[in-house]
């Protein structure tokens, strides 16, 4: 079996194809600077159906994404969350395909399973509600993702850049701004076995990934701070709104990702931090 996995040089994309890849699969990972280049965001339609005739993927994963970026403009990321699945969506042929969404999609509501009505709060979650909706009504199915984390997270994003702050940290005081209230956050490896069950389940559909347990961002940072043995003492400050938006405290509904594809969120988060803290000393 052959799997297209797009963005697969990016920070999920890397996990999903080295789980693909364990589990016996043939992974083709196109990006726009990796193994296989493309920037699917500019090339033409007619490129796309080529990459398809050439790779004869037996399916198409999406991992491409807009968040960790200098630049967050509602047309960048309409280019990317929303019309990259789009596309894929419309020349996929009967290939399966699937989609990483993102629970920020429900946008600023408490208790969310896939019945929720989508409310997204930002043009980053309006966006990927957008490539969701296109996936959905083309008969793929959409994993809508807590934040994940592990190794390899861009040196932009909270964790990613904390770490690197830590590496050099002087010993003394390390201020960090945290946002308030409880959110999911899950383990990168526990992504990449959603998107193994979801390739192996008998239907398609819309499935909430998350661990289903809100936790303290603060927690995480205690734990990165942890492991890495720096000699600081940590202070937290209140955080400005993120770009994801979700409000304070959100628990993420699972059960159907458990019923429909057989998963179950099974790594540690703590682990997940450690790994954070080990690559980024690479």
């Amino acid at each position: 079996m052959r799997a297209l996995v797009v963005g697969g040089s990016g920070f999920l994309g890397r996990h999903v194809a080295a789980a693909l890849r364990a589990a016996g699969w043939q992974v083709v990972p196109v990006s726009r600077s990796g193994e296989v280049p493309l920037d699917l965001a500019a090339c033409p339609t007619a490129d796309l159906r080529a990459l398809l005739r050439s790779a004869r993927p037996d399916a198409i994963v999406n991992c491409a994404g807009l968040l960790w970026s200098a630049v967050l403009d509602p047309a960048a990321l309409t280019a990317i969350n929303a019309k990259v699945p789009a596309r894929l969506a419309a020349i996929a042929g009967g290939r399966r395909l699937v989609q990483l969404g993102s629970i920020y999609e429900y946008g600023d509501q408490r208790i969310l399973d896939e019945s929720t009505q989508e409310q997204p709060a930002t043009p980053y979650g309006i966006s990927k509600l957008a490539g969701t909706r296109a996936v959905l009504d083309g008969g793929g199915t959409v994993l809508r993702l807590g934040t994940a984390i592990g190794a390899g997270l861009p040196a932009r994003s909270f964790l990613g850049g904390l770490a690197r702050r830590l590496r050099n940290a002087p010993p003394g005081e390390f201020t960090v701004p945290v946002a308030p209230g409880e959110r999911d956050f899950l383990h990168a490896g526990d992504v990449a076995a959603a998107v193994l069950a979801a390739l192996g389940a008998p239907g398609t559909g819309l499935y909430n990934v998350a661990s289903g347990e809100p936790v303290a961002p603060r927690r995480l940072v205690e734990s990165l701070v942890r492991v890495s043995a720096a000699p600081v003492h940590l202070r937290t400050i209140p955080a400005a709104t993120t770009a994801r938006g979700g409000t304070d405290r959100q628990l993420v509904r699972i059960e159907a990702a458990a019923t429909g594809l057989g998963w179950h969120p099974r790594r540690n988060l703590n682990d997940a931090v450690a790994d954070v803290w080990r690559a980024a000393q690479v």
